[in-house]
């Protein structure tokens, strides 16, 4: 076969879902015993209403015996920490599902994978404390792995590093998982094989460095293995979901935030140098230090080099600047005078030393003026890091709604509806711009539907 396809993972879910009852049920006993001890120390007591102050709820501990749920009041906060397993509360379906499946089309995209190929094997020289990792690395480690050529995949796998596990949460997704796949099902297996060896090539790249650096340390064996697997997961771990309810609630909602903020965490602990040891917190921060200053160095140089010497740099939109490295064809290709190769930029250590002493340059040179550097860098930063919860709390699912209600567009800051517009009756606001399908919905939808071409438009195409 000349592709591999992505395998539902039927046992490992039955496994996963065993897991998970074993646990919350050795859980709940050491709770139940420790209540037990405390309540003979007069540190705890059972109560049989729950108390209405958000204090006293505070100080509550649940366990639950035979099937019935039994709180205990415990004074000491630090025993109801202890106490206290972080767990994810349940949320209904019409908040998840579309952060889901935006997240699943956008990551389904050969653009993507292509990006991906680029960005991570950057941010990774940053973090994996290993040799140098590079794009052709990676792009070579990627067909490998779609065409089952990978032993170093395949080690990752095992160690649930890489791959994408289905969550089968019923008895029907079981039995859909279990039977043969049809033609659509077979053809979505490959395409998702393909994201995760676009998603898994950077790790192989680090943990085939990181095992060489294992051995000339004289590790061997599975010692070396382990050292080099846990380099490789270290680039960014997607299993962390952190305790708070707040936090969950958003990475459940918001596409790609619990990403972002995972990346953001692996970059702090590079800089810091957090969890290591002595020599090790030193090195790892003199390798991000240099590396920092090797890439905002060659940035400030690129940005200077083009601006005094590429008109297509100068007249490049603010999109495609911020957002890549910009590198003027050979004139032999034939490309239109104003058309650039453009290389991915990563996305929170591109923000802070691509992006940021290239917007500097070019505000020193007066190609961005400063009000207008001040506006681009606020834009950037909220597309580049993990702060739009902050600045529009609203979920996936019912921003659409929102905006066409509000008749403003949060994301780009303006009015959907003109005030031009609006001096139209509604079937005919915006219809010369919206689609054949908007345009018809406007004209045939119930009165209390009745919204304008350009708002149908702008709610369909937010979902």
């Amino acid at each position: 076969m000349l592709f591999r396809s992505h395998e539902v993972n039927v046992f490992e879910n039955l496994q996963k879902h065993y897991f998970m009852m074993t646990q919350a049920a050795f859980q709940n006993n050491v709770r139940r015993g420790a209540m037990e001890q405390l309540g003979r120390w007069g540190m705890a007591e059972r109560v049989t209403e729950i108390p209405k102050s958000d204090t006293e709820k505070a100080r509550l501990v649940l366990t639950r015996e035979f099937g019935n749920d039994v709180w205990h009041k415990v004074d000491d906060p630090y025993i109801v920490d202890v106490m206290s397993f972080p767990t994810q509360e349940p949320l209904p379906e019409f908040l998840t599902v579309p952060s889901r499946a935006f997240s699943r089309l956008t990551l389904m995209n050969p653009g993507y994978w292509f990006k991906q190929l680029v960005r991570d094997p950057l941010v990774a020289n940053f973090v994996s404390r290993t040799g140098m990792v590079t794009p052709f690395g990676a792009t070579r480690s990627f067909f490998k792995i779609i065409t089952g050529n990978s032993p170093e995949y395949d080690i990752l796998r095992a160690h649930g590093v890489t791959g994408l596990v289905d969550a089968l949460n019923d008895s029907v997704r079981f039995s859909q998982a279990a039977d043969k796949p049809g033609f659509v099902r077979s053809l979505w297996d490959k395409m998702k094989h393909i994201h995760e060896a676009a998603d898994a090539a950077t790790r192989v790249e680090v943990f085939k460095q990181a095992l060489k650096q294992a051995k000339k340390e004289g590790h061997t064996g599975d010692v070396a293995e382990d050292i080099a697997v846990s380099k490789a997961r270290e680039i960014i771990n997607f299993s962390n979901q952190g305790a708070n309810k707040t936090v969950q609630y958003f990475a459940r909602t918001v596409p790609f935030f619990s990403a972002g903020l995972n990346s953001l965490d692996v970059i702090a602990r590079a800089a810091l140098g957090t969890n290591l040891s002595p020599a090790e917190a030193k090195e790892a921060r003199r390798i991000f230090r240099n590396r920092a200053l090797v890439m905002t160095a060659v940035s400030t140089a690129y940005a200077y080099q083009m601006a005094m010497n590429s008109q297509a740099y100068r007249d490049a939109s603010d999109h495609d600047w911020t957002n890549a490295w910009l590198i003027q064809p050979p004139e032999s290709w034939g490309w239109a005078p104003n058309r650039m190769i453009k290389v991915p930029s990563p996305f929170e250590i591109g923000f802070m030393f691509k992006f940021l002493p290239e917007l500097a340059v070019r505000n020193l040179l007066g190609l961005t003026g400063t009000e207008k550097a001040k506006e681009i860098a606020w834009d950037t930063a909220k597309q580049t890091l993990p702060i739009q919860p902050l600045l529009n709390p609203i979920p996936t699912a019912l921003r659409g709604l929102a905006e066409t209600a509000a008749n403003y567009n949060f994301f780009g800051k303006y009015g959907i509806e003109s005030p031009s517009m609006q001096t139209k009756l509604v079937q005919y606001r915006g219809a010369e711009k919206a689609s054949v399908f908007a345009n018809w919905l406007a004209q045939h939808s119930p009165e209390r539907l009745q919204m304008s071409p350009v708002k149908w438009d702008h709610f369909l195409t937010s979902y």
